[in-house]
């Protein structure tokens, strides 16, 4: 019980920190601006909305099966849709990370590596790519509070990502080096390129 009450309370503490978003919406207000949920991007249909369906399992729905809650998905399409692609395959590389981490959460040091592939390939494009000749293609990181209220938005989301939290207690956890990170992206980095 005490675990759901705090689930609850992490929820509601960042609500008014969040952009507008409304799951059963095809617009959003992301910083400020209305955006509508594009129904394709980069030549693929953006998954329906899964309305409430979509809460009522840990897993929720994800119909296209790319590992992806339709709700995640939607709202990261609306955020990145006037993005690079890879901007949107990076945000796209954190929802499966964070499925992953929520779906067996007492596996938190084998899944952890998920999550740290898709930060690493983020610090990559925001810190270090024109190190390299690539352009800097994001200002931020993907996964930020607002990522995290929108994929760990049920109390059972969230207690399964502070079990996660919690499971990876008192580990020792190496950096990847700089020039090991572009590597660490799930995606062909170079095919969206154009290489």
């Amino acid at each position: 019980m005490l675990r759901i009450l705090i689930a609850f309370i992490f929820v509601l503490s960042f609500s008014g920190c969040m952009n507008s978003w409304d799951k059963h919406s095809t617009t959003y207000k992301i910083d400020g601006v209305v955006v509508e949920v594009p129904v394709e991007i980069d030549g693929k249909p953006v998954p329906p909305d899964p309305g409430e369906d979509g809460t009522e399992t840990l897993l929720g729905i994800d119909s296209n099966d790319n590992g992806v809650r339709d709700d995640v998905e939607r709202w990261i399409y609306a955020k990145y849709q006037n993005s690079h692609p890879i901007v949107r395959q990076i945000a796209l590389q954190a929802g499966r990370a964070a499925q992953m981490i929520i779906e067996e959460p007492k596996n938190a040091r084998e899944k952890r590596i998920y999550l740290k592939s898709a930060l690493d390939c983020n610090f990559y494009f925001k810190f270090y790519a024109d190190i390299y000749d690539e352009p800097l293609l994001i200002d931020h990181i993907v996964f930020d509070k607002e990522f995290e209220i929108i994929q760990f938005n049920t109390p059972e989301r969230v207690e399964a990502y502070l079990s996660y939290d919690a499971h990876l207690s008192g580990g020792v956890y190496s950096s990847t080096p700089i020039e090991q990170q572009r590597a660490k992206c799930d995606f062909n980095v170079d095919k969206l390129f154009g290489k």
